[in-house]
């Protein structure tokens, strides 16, 4: 992974990563007031140990101390020393029990042991930590042995008996939070590089390229305007109207083997709710306020959606033709945008497959070629069906659609297949609903441009009217 992919993770994931963040960081801040508080004392006994008054004396003695207080720490925490202290306090505990709250530990080069004890309870700490200590003074009394002069060569004395703490040992707030800090990065950003592995969806247009030599046609950004699944609405941002307007100029640099004939483009996606109706009329419209004679064909024979969309009748149009009961002037129907003229799909037909693949369907491409400068034709989704894939060899190539942040790349991968698998063409790739920097919101742009052709048009009538 490059540092441009980790800087992708961030922006993509940022949102999951700070909840993960924050939920580690409240867990951590609970886990502080639901565990129980330990107090901890500690009392320190020294060692002595009597030697003689020689140089070699000194140098043995000062051996065997190190060597007794080795010793005798671990002696603090046996039977012998805590047996005693649980008699004592009367503790309901064992000697193994109470071990485990009990460390013992001494300084490099010193004579001194440290000895803490644990407990719910500060006075109770303090209790124990004291108790050992003085049970700890009586066991080396028992084990030292006894000088030529009758005295014990090794005496323990406390030198600083235990008091009652005056705060809790554990839990730590510093380290707790910490810790839950530390656990919501890992957790955080684990996570967003796993999903960033594991997700195949396309993203940006770098993926695009890094998948395929099909052109980029067009790039669209998302629409506050439309539909959330990116179904048609009648009005786009004035930004959303520049995109389109890129993509129709983009469009006039794809050639066509047809001298004297217009250029017909199949208009599909991967998967449905990609986007592609949507496109379909804004770019047939964008293409008719350009001067260009238009014909927007609705081929999507099983889930046909323009004349809804735009208001016209949806009974008569392309299977009407296809199955030899009218004249495809005949189920020509104009809009309200100049120069646009629409086919609905007619009624939905049981095979679909086999009208578009059709002699018929073939001369209704090649009639509207001679008649109109751009056919847009609305067809299925690629990878459910054939149709698109059917069409695209029958016409100039197909307009791929894919949905960025819910096309992946498999599905993309299969999509071109389909279309090179039934000998057509995708002469270019339209990324939709990218996010768009709100920097470049198109703000720059002059003028305002709506796809709502039927609302604007029948107001202008009206206003006229009433001017009038």
């Amino acid at each position: 992974m490059e540092l441009t992919d980790y800087i992708a993770i961030l922006r993509r994931f940022w949102r999951s990563i700070v909840v993960i963040l924050l939920t580690c960081v409240a867990v951590s801040i609970v886990s502080m007031f639901l565990l129980p508080r330990v107090y901890t004392a500690q009392v320190q006994v020294f060692l002595t140990v009597l030697t003689g008054n020689s140089g070699s004396d000194l140098a043995s003695g000062s051996n065997y101390s190190q060597n007794q207080v080795d010793s005798f720490a671990k002696v603090a925490t046996t039977p012998m020393v805590l047996t005693p202290v649980i008699t004592k306090l009367g503790l309901e505990t064992t000697p193994d029990m109470l071990a485990r709250s009990i460390s013992v530990t001494v300084p490099t080069g010193t004579a001194i042991m440290s000895i803490s004890a644990s407990s719910s309870s500060a006075q109770t700490a303090s209790d124990i930590a004291n108790a050992v200590g003085e049970s700890l003074v009586a066991a080396v009394e028992t084990l030292t042995p006894v000088g030529s002069d009758g005295k014990e060569i090794v005496r323990a004395t406390v030198v600083a008996p235990a008091t009652p703490p005056t705060d809790h040992s554990s839990p730590s707030e510093r380290n707790t939070l910490f810790l839950g800090l530390l656990a919501g990065l890992v957790l955080g950003l684990g996570q967003a590089a796993l999903r960033f592995l594991l997700d195949k969806r396309i993203t940006s247009e770098d993926q695009v390229k890094d998948l395929t030599d099909v052109p980029i046609m067009g790039r669209l950004a998302v629409d506050d305007k439309l539909e959330d699944d990116g179904t048609a609405r009648t009005t786009l941002s004035r930004a959303s109207a520049e995109d389109y307007r890129r993509l129709r100029t983009n469009l006039a640099f794809v050639g066509s083997d047809n001298e004297g004939r217009g250029q017909a483009f199949v208009v599909t996606s991967a998967l449905p709710g990609e986007g592609k109706t949507t496109i379909s009329m804004n770019l047939a419209a964008v293409l008719a306020t350009a001067g260009e004679s238009v014909l927007l064909i609705d081929a999507d024979l099983r889930r046909p959606r323009i004349a809804k969309y735009i208001g016209i009748e949806e009974k008569v149009g392309l299977t009407t033709v296809l199955v030899g009961r009218a004249k495809p002037a005949d189920v020509l129907q104009r809009t309200q945008v100049q120069n646009l003229v629409v086919m609905a799909s007619g009624a939905i037909p049981p095979n679909p497959s086999e009208l578009l693949s059709s002699a018929r369907m073939k001369q209704v491409i090649d009639s509207a070629t001679r008649q109109f400068r751009y056919v847009i034709i609305d067809c299925a989704p690629l990878l459910p069906v054939t149709d698109s894939a059917i069409l695209s060899r029958e016409t100039d190539g197909a307009l791929l659609v894919i949905n960025a942040n819910r096309t992946t790349s498999p599905q993309l991968e299969e999509s071109l297949e389909a279309i090179d698998t039934a000998n057509g063409q995708t002469v270019g790739i339209i990324v939709n609903r990218l996010r768009r920097d709100r920097r470049g919101s198109g703000s720059k742009y002059g003028y305002y441009y709506q796809y709502g052709y039927y609302e604007d048009a029948i107001g202008e009538k009206k206003r006229r009217k009433h001017s009038s």
